[in-house]
């Protein structure tokens, strides 16, 4: 049973609390279902082909199961004028000791996720998962354990690493247990994929690729991905390929996982994948197409359901607009919802905002204005440890002091990249590159050029390390 699995039967025992009359719940889960008629008739063709002699041997409940009519007879395929009452009866007869069941589930998961997450030491975290003989084997742990691990990647990319690698291993217990093979493959599969993302932020990126070549081969071998959970895989493939400048690679991933979202319903994964094909078109060089993206991504997001990622996908889109040179259509779309964006707290989402105001009025020569919020920005950025957004916000401030011919600020502006050079991951040829526009400054070699070129660079060099700044275009031979 998957984790939304159970939280459908949570709802359902919510549904049912205080209530005398079994119909106003039947009709409440009525509607819900013959919205998904689709997915409810391949699930009940999947169920029935069970019945029919395919249920694995020694599950518990099929004692009880042979004893109960067959699944078409109690609830019709959808296509005819379903009537779900008699199966949610079965269900409610049945229901006590399913939530009893996934109730010592969950808190037997819950207490293991706790125990692994007080421990700090990974090997000690893996003896610990390699030693118990009743625990540690839960899908819902390693549900946990991926949710955490997602919570704690832009802080701590290595704890995000190792709680993947700790997800793997309880996965993998769980695909000893016996019956439901194809569910518990792809817990696996899930587990893998957002390993080899926490490599990718660590900017291991060969591991990644590789661990995502292992991955594509068994997927290709076993197809058993649901829709949903095949997008979300895809959409992180996307990532990597994104780092490594594959841009029409993760163009073809992200079309096809925001499809499948799509297909089900999930229009927040659609619209996330939406604003990843736009960041992909901005940092291939085409804001035109990035602009696109946003805009579809934004009609398919509800701002007061889900600020955090609306105000990213506006943001992105304000931000391309600057590049099109097109600052006032970009200043009214910062200018949407500002009571709602006064109530979001995430800080980064806020000191972004903070720069492409400074972009904006750069754009439009106001010169002190963009001054101050740049400084402000960068000054931010530092305090959170985001270098690479540190050094951009810094490049940024010195682009408007060198269009002024102020070479005494440019050379003070590249000064202030010392703590950059000292932050923790911030690469060796990041590094170099850094040190040329120092030395370009002082010297007053600094090219307008230059200055883009390296913007470019840091946008694209973050999460690798092998990748090389090139100061002027490569000139063919001959």
């Amino acid at each position: 049973m998957r984790t939304r699995d159970y939280r459908l039967v949570g709802k359902l025992f919510e549904l049912l609390e205080g209530r005398r009359s079994l119909g106003p719940v039947v009709r409440a889960l009525q509607e819900e279902l013959r919205r998904e008629d689709e997915e409810v008739d391949r699930l009940l063709r999947g169920l029935e082909a069970r019945r029919d002699g395919s249920r694995t041997p020694g599950c518990a409940g099929d004692a009880q199961a042979d004893a109960r009519p067959p699944l078409a007879e109690v609830v019709p395929h959808p296509g005819t004028a379903a009537d779900y009452t008699r199966a949610f009866a079965a269900a409610v007869e049945s229901a006590p000791g399913v939530a009893a069941r996934v109730e010592a589930e969950r808190e037997r998961a819950a207490a293991d996720l706790e125990r692994l997450l007080d421990e700090r030491n990974p090997a000690q975290r893996e003896r610990l998962i390699r030693r118990s003989r009743k625990g540690m084997r839960s899908p819902l742990l390693v549900e946990g354990l991926l949710e955490k691990a997602c919570a704690v990647r832009g802080a701590s990319p290595r704890l995000a690493l190792e709680l993947t690698e700790a997800a793997q291993q309880v996965a993998r217990r769980v695909l000893l247990r016996d019956g439901g093979r194809e569910a518990k493959l792809r817990l696996v599969n899930r587990a893998d994929a957002h390993r080899a993302n926490a490599l990718r932020v660590l900017g291991e990126l060969p591991a990644a690729d590789a661990a995502w070549r292992r991955l594509t081969h068994r997927r290709l071998r076993h197809r058993v991905e649901l829709p949903d959970e095949e997008a979300e895989i895809l959409s992180l493939e996307a990532s990597l390929r994104i780092d490594l400048r594959q841009f029409e690679a993760a163009e073809t991933l992200l079309d096809r996982a925001e499809r499948l979202y799509r297909l089900v319903g999930e229009t927040v994964g659609a619209a996330r994948a939406l604003l990843k094909r736009g960041s992909a078109a901005f940092y291939a060089g085409e804001p035109e197409r990035a602009v696109e993206r946003f805009e579809k991504a934004l009609e398919l997001v509800a701002p007061a359901a889900e600020p955090v990622l609306f105000f990213m996908i506006n943001d992105n889109l304000a931000d391309a607009l600057v590049d099109l040179g097109r600052p006032a259509e970009a200043t009214s779309t910062l200018a949407v919802h500002p009571e709602l964006f006064g109530r979001v707290e995430d800080l980064t989402v806020r000191l972004r905002r903070r720069w492409i105001e400074g972009r904006i009025a750069r754009a439009e020569e106001r010169f002190d204005d963009a001054q101050r919020l740049f400084a402000e920005v960068r000054n931010g950025w530092l305090i959170h440890q985001r270098p690479y957004e540190a050094a951009l916000a810094t490049l940024d401030a010195a682009e408007l002091h060198f269009a002024r011919g102020n070479w005494r600020e440019v050379k003070r502006q590249a000064a202030l990249l010392e703590p950059i050079f000292a932050a923790r991951g911030v690469h060796r040829e990041a590094r170099a590159a850094l040190i040329l526009f120092q030395q370009a400054a002082k010297a007053e070699t600094l090219t307008a050029d230059l200055l883009a070129r390296l913007r470019r660079y840091l946008l694209l060099a973050r999460n690798d390390p092998s990748f090389r700044f090139e100061p002027a275009p490569a000139t063919p031979a001959g």
